[in-house]
């Protein structure tokens, strides 16, 4: 029984060693384990933190040009009201010079109108005046000639007397 007793505790004992030296390994196994998974869990709280700051800026930047988009779009339509009362008052102008130059067109239109007309009483007046000239130069040297005639008769009349004399 002594030896069965101390076969049995020699077995035991072995049992235990192999025990002991294989919780050793799976501590070993399980504190290199944990440190991969904390060196692991570090890096992704440290990609986490880059991932949260590069949102936070892009969130900025979007934020910021969404205010220069708003900017630019309240920009464009200020324009464009402007440009556009430009046109209407530009149209505007334009069509009171078409209706002035139409006006002077059509008071052009009468100045020469009334400047033939003028002209053709003018040429009238002046052919009647030719006419009126000629009219009077021919009586004008009728009478010269009746005067020369009645000189020449008075001249004859008064010789003639003086020979009656």
């Amino acid at each position: 029984k002594c030896k069965q007793l101390q076969a049995d505790v020699a077995r035991q004992q072995e049992n235990s060693s192999t025990l002991q030296r294989k919780a050793a390994d799976e501590k070993q196994k399980s504190e290199t384990l944990i440190q991969e998974k904390t060196k692991t869990i570090a890096e992704l709280d440290k990609k986490c933190k880059q991932l949260q700051a590069d949102v936070a800026r892009q969130q900025e930047n979007s934020s910021t040009l969404q205010r220069k988009a708003a900017d630019e779009k309240q920009k464009s339509e200020t324009l464009i009201q402007e440009k556009t009362k430009t046109i209407a008052e530009l149209d505007k102008k334009c069509k009171q010079l078409q209706a002035d130059v139409a006006r002077q067109q059509e008071n052009s239109s009468t100045l020469q109108r009334k400047a033939a007309d003028e002209k053709q009483k003018s040429e009238t007046l002046i052919q009647e005046k030719i006419k009126t000239i000629a009219e009077l130069d021919k009586k004008c040297k009728q009478l010269q000639a009746d005067v020369a005639r009645q000189q020449e008769n008075s001249s004859t009349l008064q010789r003639k007397a003086a020979d009656e004399k």
